[in-house]
């Protein structure tokens, strides 16, 4: 039996995060901040893309202009990407910053990203609020909360 065949149970995909990091392959930061992203909503929440955002600010912190040797084109990284977004139901937004730490190359590419999951970090947020029932006028027969008869 393959190791993704014994596989935890909220891995459901049938292609796992370890197959793109290998696939590509990405550096150890890399692999473990786009891991956090791929899983927050299944498991560890918005705590998973505060760790991802850990792993990224390392990443930028210990930039080094040394290109990572890369079997793949930019072409074909970015469809083994979108496969893997769509196996794991990513938005668009997820499989945009799984595109860019998996395909880096300067610092400033990094601090793209950091910008991405700050904005995924925010839609996460507003998610998570409850939402506010809206005031609209009218009887409670139509929708609204006054009731009956009564103005304003």
């Amino acid at each position: 039996m393959s190791a993704n065949e014994r596989s935890p149970t909220h891995y459901t995909a049938h292609y796992q995060h370890w197959d793109l990091a290998i696939a590509i392959p990405m550096s150890y930061l890399a692999g473990c901040s786009t891991k956090y992203v791929t899983r927050w909503r299944c498991k560890g929440g918005i705590g998973d893309l505060h760790k991802a955002m850990h792993y990224l600010d390392k990443m930028i912190e210990t930039w080094l202009p040394v290109p990572i040797p890369r079997t793949m084109t930019r072409s074909e990284i970015q469809y083994e990407v979108s496969r893997f977004a769509a196996a794991n139901k990513l938005s668009i937004i997820e499989e945009e910053y799984i595109l860019l730490l998996s395909n880096y190359r300067y610092e400033d590419d990094l601090r793209t990203a950091r910008l991405v999951l700050e904005d995924i970090i925010d839609l996460a947020k507003e998610s998570d609020r409850p939402m506010e029932e809206p005031n609209r006028p009218g009887t409670p027969d139509d929708g609204g909360h006054h009731a009956a008869g009564q103005d304003n």
